[in-house]
């Protein structure tokens, strides 16, 4: 095949700490403008997807008593929270409609 590309060897390849700088910025910017358009809506009103009312309820049965408003992350490694929280995201995750933790972190209405 002429349009093959040879990428040469892996070995030779260095992380470029300009290019890994230039995407985390952009990252942030997106993620700025993207929560500065959840912040301007009613969030009680807000639908961000179909399943946010499942995610909510399987939330709350697993964590009835942790306060979304102000989490911190030593209560979220104590007492096997961690183990917990993880066994919250696989339970999503294993669903083709949940493709990161991104779509499991706290969105959930005031």
């Amino acid at each position: 095949m002429e349009d093959e590309i040879d990428y040469g060897d892996a070995e030779k390849y260095v992380n470029d700490e300009s290019i890994e700088m230039a995407w985390a910025i952009q990252a942030a910017e997106r993620a700025n403008i993207h929560m500065n358009l959840v912040m301007c809506c009613n969030t009680k009103l807000l639908r961000l997807n179909k399943f946010q009312d499942e995610i909510l309820k399987s939330f709350r049965e697993r964590f009835p008593d942790l306060n979304v408003e102000k989490v911190s992350h030593k209560e979220l490694k104590e007492d096997g929270m961690k183990e917990k929280w993880r066994e919250f995201c696989d339970i999503f995750l294993k669903r083709k409609w949940m493709t990161s933790l991104w779509t499991t972190q706290w969105w959930f209405p005031r």
